[in-house]
């Protein structure tokens, strides 16, 4: 994944961040006349890297999950790598729409901080778009994502397709799952000190 460095500070932040708060609560109230099952989702992750170099974490989320395929959770994340560490509050949504063709408005953010080698950082990492259906076999995602975490700042448009293929071998249903997340000018964050994240999608 690359991201762009750039001046974007507090207010691009607040925005995005106000933006992705304001998706949820449309969610929410679209989701309230729905029959709903409620579960509580933890996990937890570990990793041993060349010597001191490890991390691990974990995370924890409350999941409402509707009769219709739509859902709504929100929760906290903590992680840590080397010598950088962060915490966030999570929140995601999905909102399915639609009969012929099936469509799924999609939000998620991770909002916190953290600390690497003393220095605090603000961590802002939300997104929001949606997934078609447009067959049985193929379905297309576009997402648009809003990263802040130093060094980065910047956006990332992504497009993508599915590919559903029948098979009679294990599992009976394969995905291939091409897709394009760009954003420009490039640039790399310090070996050894920044948190590295990866693309969501979904």
């Amino acid at each position: 994944m690359r991201s762009v460095q750039g001046n974007m500070r507090s207010a691009p932040v607040a925005r995005s961040a106000f933006i992705a708060l304001g998706a949820m609560t449309l969610l929410g109230h679209a989701l309230t006349a729905a029959a709903s099952e409620d579960k509580l989702v933890l996990s937890g992750n570990g990793m041993t890297l060349t010597g001191p170099h490890g991390g691990g974490g974990g995370a924890g989320t409350f999941l409402t999950q509707f009769d219709n395929g739509s859902l709504l959770g929100i929760g906290v994340e903590y992680q840590q790598i080397y010598n950088s560490h962060w915490s966030n509050g999570v929140f995601n949504g999905a909102l399915r729409l639609g009969s012929s063709i099936t469509t799924t408005l999609y939000t998620e953010g991770h909002l916190g901080g953290g600390d690497t080698a003393g220095e605090a950082f603000g961590y802002t990492n939300v997104a929001a778009g949606f997934i078609s259906a447009l067959t049985p076999w193929l379905s297309f995602q576009l997402e648009e994502r809003y990263i802040d975490i130093e060094p980065s700042h910047g956006h990332l448009p992504k497009v993508g397709l599915s590919f559903h293929i029948a098979s009679r071998c294990w599992p009976r249903y394969l995905m291939r799952s091409p897709s394009v997340a760009t954003s420009t000018p490039s640039w790399a964050p310090p070996a050894s000190t920044m948190p590295e994240r990866s693309s969501a999608g979904s």
